[in-house]
């Protein structure tokens, strides 16, 4: 399979903003900034109150991270890296499912100041391996603690790959959730910046190309965004093995499903339909889907991320681009197969609320069910300590930063258990009266993943 390759730029920002959102330059961006913190605050307090204040509080501590450990690379040279690195120590949370993750042993000091655009984990510097996962792109700060990810040469070809990724304690959670095995069709719906992806790649393709064999394990990773795309294709490149890569115009319309990681960039309110979509994806279904779905991101905003910006009108118009994606996700869902939907807003309006939408449907929620956020592959003893603090909500769980070391972070897990509607009109609509129909008005993405 030939290996991908960067495109060039065009298209419109994945998990971008509009440019009325940036609200102009100077005096304007920080007017616009303090009306939202204004309109943030009061909308939370009501929401969360009194613990709005603690809670906000710890928003603006500096971001514990994580490591995923890179299992298409050496172990004992990868975990060499941690030793002595801080005067935290690191510890080692292998899961069953193959995916291992370097944990400081004790928590971070909490520092009340972080800011000037922080992001949801380390940038992605010039030196790779540290990259951030999260809604914004804004560039932060690397973890000092962190060691810096190096390239190691695969013991079985010439090709070096990074040691590992750094990204929010909570963000494997979902990938863990999703629970992909090796033979299953799976769809990141918006994978930029790759935290997530490289996460269930370890899953799904076992920790190297010939354990995985020719059992037709497919990983599609999907972003609208030009910029965002060309980065979750520097990640995938930088960490899985080159014999894993391919371009979607590879994929075969029928017949057998290749053992493959691809990147696609296709509207994620839109996957598989109109013009402009793939001919095989109009047929394609998964066994397993992640939406880490934009979101309003409020940790990025009381950061200052420069083009972040919170208002009621904005949650709003979230809320409808999630539905949409949430909806279309749900249509490419094998029966018997699982879909994780996740964002790291606290608004319930972007989180319960969106589900709860598409379970009432008639038609997109028929056949669909929550079932338990925690149970399966989260009960694992092992990776205990990144969940504590997470709550159960009436349909997902969250885990926020007052009472966790990482976050936050919102999940529901939904199962097919029979075919369900299409849900669309001939023109391939929606018709559930949100009023969005995967318009350009805020393109999909990531972490955003986050």
């Amino acid at each position: 399979m030939r290996r991908m390759v960067p495109r060039g730029r065009g298209g419109r920002g994945g998990r971008g903003r509009s440019t009325a959102d940036r609200g102009g330059s100077g005096g304007g961006k920080a007017s616009s900034r303090a009306a939202g913190l204004v309109q943030l605050d009061r909308h939370f307090a009501a929401a969360y109150g009194v613990r709005w204040a603690r809670l906000r509080f710890a928003l603006l501590r500096k971001v514990e991270h994580v490591a995923w450990r890179n299992p298409y690379v050496g172990r004992a040279e990868a975990l060499a890296l941690f030793e002595g690195a801080s005067a935290q120590g690191w510890s080692e949370l292998s899961h069953s499912s193959g995916c291992s993750l370097l944990v400081r042993a004790r928590a971070s000091e909490v520092e009340s100041g972080g800011g000037g655009g922080e992001a949801e984990a380390c940038p992605s510097p010039p030196a790779a391996g540290v990259a951030e996962e999260g809604e914004a792109d804004s560039d932060a700060v690397a973890d000092p603690s962190m060691p810096q990810a190096v390239a190691i040469r695969r013991a079985s070809t010439q090709q070096s790959l990074q040691s590992h990724y750094a990204l929010d304690g909570a963000s494997p959670l979902p990938a863990l959730a999703l629970a992909p095995r090796r033979g299953h069709r799976v769809l990141d719906l918006c994978a930029a910046p790759g935290g997530k992806s490289l996460c269930l790649a370890g899953q799904l393709f076992g920790g190297g190309l010939e354990a995985a064999g020719g059992e037709g394990s497919l990983l599609i990773s999907n972003d609208r965004s030009a910029p965002r795309r060309a980065r979750l294709r520097r990640v995938l490149e930088e960490f899985l093995p080159a014999e894993l890569l391919c371009e979607a115009s590879e994929l075969p319309m029928r017949g057998a499903t290749p053992t493959a990681a691809v990147v696609t960039g296709i509207d994620a309110a839109q996957w598989g339909r109109g013009p402009a979509a793939p001919s095989w994806s109009a047929t394609a279904s998964f066994h397993r889907i992640l939406i880490d779905a934009p979101c309003s991101s409020e940790r990025h905003f009381l950061h200052g991320a420069p083009d972040a910006i919170w208002s009621r009108a904005r949650l709003k118009r979230d809320a409808a681009l999630q539905s949409a994606i949430l909806r279309n996700g749900a249509r490419l869902l094998a029966v018997g197969g699982r879909l994780v939907y996740s964002t790291c807003s606290l608004a319930d309006e972007e989180n319960d609320a969106v589900v709860a939408k598409l379970l009432k449907h008639k038609r997109h929620g028929a056949g669909l069910a929550a079932v338990d956020p925690l149970g399966g592959e989260l009960l694992e003893e092992s990776i205990a300590p990144l969940l504590a603090g997470v709550k159960r909500t009436s349909l997902g769980a969250i885990m926020l930063p007052d009472t966790s070391r990482f976050g936050p972070l919102y999940w529901a897990v939904l199962e097919r258990t029979a075919a369900g509607g299409a849900g669309e009109g001939s023109d391939g609509s929606s018709d559930d009266g949100s009023g969005h129909g995967g318009d350009d008005s805020d393109a999909t993405g990531e972490d955003g993943s986050r």
